[in-house]
């Protein structure tokens, strides 16, 4: 099957893409390049600290931004931005993001 024949199209065949954590975006499962444990990679994580004094202390949120794999059972890693990555995405999945890639990103 040839995925770029339109006669043979199927947008749900699933790809295999490495990229580079800056690259994959926000929310997506991937996993790390040669394995096949899942994770959702975070731009950004939001934690809650304690303020004020004692017995009156609020939750008080922080986001922290950078490059986090976040595992099934909750763990946290943090990453660097050029981490390469095997991001699976079907082909609808593809076109979709690339398409608003291009009429959001690129100055007109």
């Amino acid at each position: 099957m040839d995925i770029f024949d339109p006669e043979t199209f199927d947008e749900d065949v699933t790809m295999r893409i490495v990229l580079s954590a800056k690259e994959i975006p926000d929310g997506e499962t991937v996993t790390k390049k040669t394995g096949e444990k899942e994770y959702i990679l975070r731009h950004t994580i939001k934690i809650f600290a304690p303020q004020g004094k004692k017995g009156e202390e609020k939750q008080v949120p922080m986001v922290i931004a950078g490059y986090f794999l976040i595992s099934p059972n909750g763990d946290i890693n943090q990453i660097v931005e050029s981490t390469e990555l095997m991001w699976r995405a079907t082909a609808s999945d593809l076109y979709y993001k690339l398409q608003r890639a291009i009429e959001y990103e690129i100055p007109q």
